[in-house]
């Protein structure tokens, strides 16, 4: 069975063009305040030393610089106002054989929400963003089926605000979840969505690659 990842189908639900050209690209460099977030993590709920995680993130991300040190300092006292679960585990794949999908949960912690879901970008004033609910949707099935955890609630955890919010997946986002899965897997067997015209194609990094009828990013290079 070919698998899509949770993050694939995430961005299916976003976008199918941009989907469709990711899933194409020969390699994808790690966006540095994705390697700025998760680095934080993994410190969340214990002593955050400034210089000790600095030091991973050079390591881990080569094309981070000493310019963007104050969004790492920045998002780190953010985190130091918080109270932070300390996870018993990071990085742990799961997957759903029934529905064809995999990911991995951030952080699993010992109580109540369970699991735990890194976010590099800023939280919702109010509520939840749609793509995260789909996120958790999929996490949360595949951690039942993975790890007999049930996943009602899931803790999203924004570093950039050092804020978290509890997401509780609902039948409507598992059926938006499930639908965007079934689209992934349709592009995935040859299909080229066609280009919808909005306005964050105007803003979107990929705008030059996307055509009426996108062509692979290897083309067009």
């Amino acid at each position: 069975m070919d698998f899509v990842t949770i993050s694939g189908v995430v961005l299916c639900h976003s976008c199918p063009v941009r989907y469709y050209l990711e899933t194409r690209r020969e390699f994808e460099q790690e966006r540095i305040e994705y390697t700025i977030a998760k680095q934080i993590s993994y410190h969340l709920g214990r002593d955050l030393c400034n210089d000790e995680i600095w030091d991973e993130i050079r390591l881990i991300n080569p094309n981070i610089s000493e310019e963007d040190y104050p969004l790492f300092e920045n998002w780190l006292e953010k985190c130091r106002d918080c109270s932070w679960p300390v996870s018993i585990e990071s990085d742990v794949e799961i997957r759903s054989n029934k529905l064809g999908v995999i990911g991995r949960i951030d952080n699993l912690f010992e109580s109540e929400p369970n699991i735990g879901i890194i976010r590099a970008g800023c939280a919702p004033e109010k509520g939840i963003y749609k793509s995260d609910r789909i996120r958790c949707a999929l996490v949360s099935i595949c951690a039942a089926e993975t790890l007999k955890i049930k996943g009602e609630e899931i803790l999203l955890q924004y570093i950039p605000d050092g804020v978290t919010k509890v997401c509780k997946p609902s039948p409507a986002d598992r059926r938006t979840a499930i639908r965007a899965l079934s689209y992934a897997k349709k592009i995935d067997r040859g299909y080229i969505p066609e280009k919808k015209n909005t306005e964050r194609c105007n803003t979107c990094y990929l705008k030059d690659y996307c055509l009426t009828k996108p062509k692979k990013i290897s083309d067009l290079i």
